[in-house]
């Protein structure tokens, strides 16, 4: 399974095989899994397109429809693969429940909530 840089020729054949690669092989991966224990799955890549779209929407979905899996969507700098194999493994051994992280110029960024003031 892959989780490369897209070709931006763009026709229906390359978003196709976006698919196939992407969001149809976790969903074959979680349907194999067939009442696990507590699993984390973690996607990582390098960008974040349209064509990744489908697979950012079944990663949300999954511990909606199977509380025991725990799943994370972590976007990488365009870094060394020995760096971005620590930000993983960082990633891995780390506590938290982010559904969402993404490493750019050096910082962790997750995605949060914060209250909106309707009356100003």
């Amino acid at each position: 399974w892959t989780y490369e840089e897209p070709d931006r020729s763009g026709g229906l054949e390359d978003l196709a095989r976006a698919q196939e690669t992407g969001v149809y092989s976790v969903l074959r991966l979680v349907q194999a899994l067939n009442n696990p224990c507590a699993v984390r799955l973690m996607v990582a890549g390098r960008h974040t397109h349209f064509e990744t779209a489908p697979l950012l929407g079944l990663l949300k979905t999954i511990p909606q429809e199977n509380p025991e899996i725990f799943c994370c969507h972590v976007v990488l700098p365009p870094a060394a693969s020995e760096e971005n194999a620590a930000l993983i493994l960082r990633e891995l051994a780390g506590q938290t429940r982010d559904v969402e992280v993404a490493y750019r110029g050096g910082s962790r960024w997750v995605r949060r909530l914060r209250r909106a003031d309707l009356a100003a």
